[in-house]
Parts: C-alpha cells; structure tokens; sequence
C-alpha cells in the first residue's frame, strides 16, 4: 500500500507538469490551474501526499505500541522501578553495590532509551516531547550527580539524589499517560 500511494503523489505530479506544459503561451496561469487534467493531477499528488505521510505515522505508531524490551515507555518503566528499588533500599547499600548499581542502570536502561527515544518523540507533538525530554534529562542528570558524588567520596550526598531522579522519571511516565 505504502508503494501505491508513492506511485499516485508522483503520478499525479507527472500529470500536472505535462498538463502545464502543454498549453499556449497565450493561456494565462489561472486558464492552466483551472483546466482539467492539472486539477486532476494536483487532486492525485496531494492525496498521494496525504496518504504516504499517515502510512509513515501509522508505522511509527505501531512501532512504538509494540511491547518489546527496547520500546520507550517500557524502558522508562523499567528505569522507574529499578530506581523504586534502589531508594528503598538506598541506605542498606554498600559504595560499591551503589555505584555498580547506578552504572547498571545507565546502562540497561538509559542508554538504551537514548536510542529510541525517536521512535517516541515521532508520536508526540513538540510540546509534550519537549516537556518528556526535559525530565528526562534531569532524571539522568540526577543519576550521574549520583554517580559522581559517591564515587568522589561523597556517598551521603549521591544517596540523596536518587529520589530526586526518581521524581523525575516518574514524571515522565505521568506524561506517557496523557
């Protein structure tokens, strides 16, 4: 179907050129836009348009609803509820467990949303992507604060990021939701 209405908007376009070609130096631009077989050209290419784009949205649709483990909002659910576990048991972490934890986290999950995050913000107007993209930022600046200050000496201070980040996530599904 995808091929059929690439082959209407160019055909349609084809129509109209030869259309336009064809008349008289005489005919004025409105005598050309008003004759038959350029409206029926124009008709066919911006249908073929219209068609070929909802096609292009309708894929990056079904992409995005597919519940596979890379899909955005499955990875950012997965983010939330390592770091739901993570805070509550933040206190019980050794320096260490904390910092591979975190590093464990980046890289499962963030960094792989990184790589997909298109396929999410293709369905989003630029409002609510912007706003996602926002929170989402600051939940990872967050965690690498974290990660900074306790692998510095500062573990205290990198275990009172975490909620800060996990806030944030969480505000990121809220947006998923709307």
């Amino acid at each position: 179907m995808k091929n059929l209405s690439i082959v209407l908007y160019f055909a349609g376009l084809i129509i109209a050129i030869v259309s336009a070609a064809h008349y008289t130096d005489t005919m004025t631009t409105k005598d050309i836009m008003l004759s038959p077989s350029f409206l029926i050209g124009m008709v066919m290419s911006i249908g073929g348009l219209i068609w070929w784009r909802s096609q292009i949205k309708t894929v990056q649709s079904d992409l995005l609803l597919e519940e596979s483990e890379d899909s955005p909002h499955i990875l950012i659910t997965s983010i939330t509820k390592e770091l739901h576990d993570l805070v509550a048991k933040m206190q019980s972490y050794e320096r260490e467990d904390w910092l591979n934890h975190l590093m464990r986290i980046q890289d499962e999950f963030i960094i792989r949303f990184n790589d997909q995050r298109h396929q999410l913000l293709n369905t989003m107007n630029a409002e609510e992507g912007s706003e996602l993209m926002i929170k989402f930022s600051y939940g990872e600046r967050m965690l690498n604060r974290a990660y900074s200050c306790s692998a510095d000496g500062h573990h205290d201070e990198g275990l009172h990021l975490a909620p800060t980040a996990l806030k944030s996530f969480e505000e990121c599904l809220i947006i998923l939701k709307k």
